[in-house]
């Protein structure tokens, strides 16, 4: 799978950016292996048929807190939805946001995209 930061600078907070995508892919890629082991022959199936992504909109205080998510775009399953949630509220606080992604509400906002492609035959011949 592929972790990516969408929808802000990447020169200008690359700092940020980088600890952030090093905090929540460490957490993220457990996940999917302990997803790929939970679920049946036929789901694994089902899931591999087409590239599956998930976009959400992360907010932390101002401190790099989580504060909450939201599902931009589902990858229709939900369980891969909650596991590109979750690495942040796990990896919380994300220390030292930029002061310049600090909005007026003093919360920092960003989208990152998680894009799974599985091989059904690697999958399943696990």
């Amino acid at each position: 799978g592929h972790f990516t930061v969408l929808d802000s600078d990447p020169y200008a907070y690359y700092g940020f950016h980088s600890r952030v995508s090093q905090q929540v892919v460490n957490r993220w890629v457990p996940k999917l292996h302990n997803i790929r082991r939970q679920l049946s022959r036929k789901s694994l199936v089902k899931l591999s048929q087409k590239p599956r992504t998930t976009i959400v909109e992360i907010v932390l205080d101002k401190e790099g807190y989580f504060q909450k998510a939201n599902i931009i775009k589902s990858s229709e399953f939900d369980y891969l939805d909650q596991a590109a949630i979750e690495p942040f509220k796990e990896a919380s606080p994300l220390l030292n946001p930029p002061e310049g992604m600090v909005d007026e509400n003093d919360q920092v906002r960003f989208k990152v995209g998680f894009y799974l492609s599985w091989n059904p035959q690697k999958v399943i011949l696990r």
